[in-house]
């Protein structure tokens, strides 16, 4: 720019962990930091295709892959604006054959993606915590609440799967008995309707033994780009520290429950839950806090054939090494 600041074009959703950097009240100086709300679907191309975003929001699945390449155009930052435990997003036919966690062994399994930061974080967290392999398990892949267009098959060799037809979708393959069990970040129609139920009743207890035994679930990160990072070497750490003030500022605020500045009615108390599963930090950053969680995702991927070797934590973030 010709005042001689710099400037880095955000892309990411409308998250309240943001909100102090879109409208200015913390920033880095030297920088014009541009937000740029987005679906998160449209990030990954507007990133590693067109170079148009200097910081990214992509799923850790997203970033994974290019790294084990050797492709650092966009390398990670510990910052995450998507964490969540999806113990609660397992759900089950009402009836069906799949009573408990180990009945899912053997199960027809329906998903949106193989390789998606969910289903790769349950397959871990199903191995980890209740020592259940899904190796011998079925896949049914497809969209839930849409048809399918062209189908691109993204499963690991070997894998029993099958997509759904093109205009159709997962929703057609519920309503035909073909799935027993569902993998689904979104509450499909099936459990708002009563046929599926969710697998696991009490998700607090086991989300923190899970949170205390291995690690807290990173499904979307902050990626950077190369030439930022040359630009200025020390840029990748201040950005972590700004995020890190305008997620702390938003997380004061979410504990300020004289009136709730979200649309929660119970706020205190699923405040109170996350803190008795995370302790007050409910949404860590830094490599300090998450290198643990960083590792058990990058084992899982290797494990369940998203990469060829076990790529390593400095790997995918160099700076933080």
């Amino acid at each position: 720019m010709a005042d001689g600041t710099r400037e880095i074009v955000i892309g990411c959703g409308p998250y309240d962990r943001i909100a102090a950097i879109a409208d200015g009240r913390v920033t880095i100086p030297g920088y014009r930091m541009d937000v740029r709300v987005m679906p998160v679907t449209t990030i990954p191309p507007a990133a590693f295709a067109r170079r148009e975003l200097g910081l990214a929001e992509v799923a850790v699945t997203q970033l994974l892959p290019r790294i084990e390449a050797g492709d650092t155009s966009y390398v990670g930052l510990p910052v995450y604006p998507s964490l969540a435990f999806r113990h609660d997003s397992i759900f089950v036919r009402k009836g069906g054959p799949v009573r408990s966690v180990r009945d899912l062994a053997e199960a027809r399994i329906g998903t949106t993606q193989y390789f998606g930061a969910t289903t790769t974080w349950v397959r871990g967290m199903l191995n980890d915590q209740f020592g259940v392999d899904l190796s011998n398990a079925s896949w049914i892949m497809g969209p839930i609440g849409k048809p399918a267009g062209e189908i691109k098959p993204h499963h690991k060799a070997g894998v029993a799967c099958t997509y759904v037809a093109p205009g159709t979708s997962l929703d057609d393959a519920v309503d035909r008995r073909e799935v027993d069990a569902l993998i689904c970040y979104q509450i499909p129609a099936c459990v708002r309707d009563g046929r599926f139920v969710r697998l696991i009743d009490d998700s607090e207890a086991e989300e923190t033994d899970y949170f205390r035994r291995f690690a807290v679930p990173i499904l979307h990160l902050f990626a950077i780009r190369d030439d930022l990072r040359v630009a200025d070497p020390r840029l990748p750490a201040k950005l972590e520290a700004v995020l890190t003030e305008a997620k702390d500022l938003a997380l004061e605020r979410l504990n300020d429950t004289a009136c709730f500045n979200v649309s929660l009615p119970a706020l205190p108390t699923a405040l109170e839950r996350a803190k008795r599963t995370m302790g007050e930090d409910i949404w860590p950053y830094g490599m300090d806090k998450t290198g643990g969680s960083i590792d058990t995702f990058l084992r899982y991927a290797f494990e369940q054939g998203l990469t060829a070797r076990l790529v390593t934590r400095a790997e995918m973030f160099p700076d933080f090494a």
